[in-house]
């Protein structure tokens, strides 16, 4: 496949999450290295936390945050309130 045709794959299906993994992750992550950027992982919450407090006028809903090997979504509650949702429930 081309990457034309990602919208063939059905959501949370064993094909699609392959496809993501090997196109669209390394593909993302090619951007961030051209842009001198890089994915921000933690080994615990509490550095997750701390983390978080100091940049929570940077994030940006919809941004993915790893925990402790757990991925988490950036999601809007309303209010002006970002939410930590894990992943598998998006």
């Amino acid at each position: 496949m081309d990457g034309s045709d990602w919208w063939s794959y059905e959501y949370k299906q064993p094909s699609h999450s392959t496809y993501c993994r090997e196109t669209c992750q390394k593909e993302y992550m090619e951007c961030l290295k051209a842009t001198g950027q890089h994915p921000v992982e933690f080994l615990g919450t509490n550095e997750a936390i701390e983390w978080l407090k100091r940049h929570r006028t940077e994030l940006l809903v919809g941004a993915v945050i790893v925990v402790a090997g757990v991925t988490f979504v950036v999601v809007s509650a309303g209010a002006g309130v970002l939410i930590l949702a894990p992943l598998a429930i998006i």
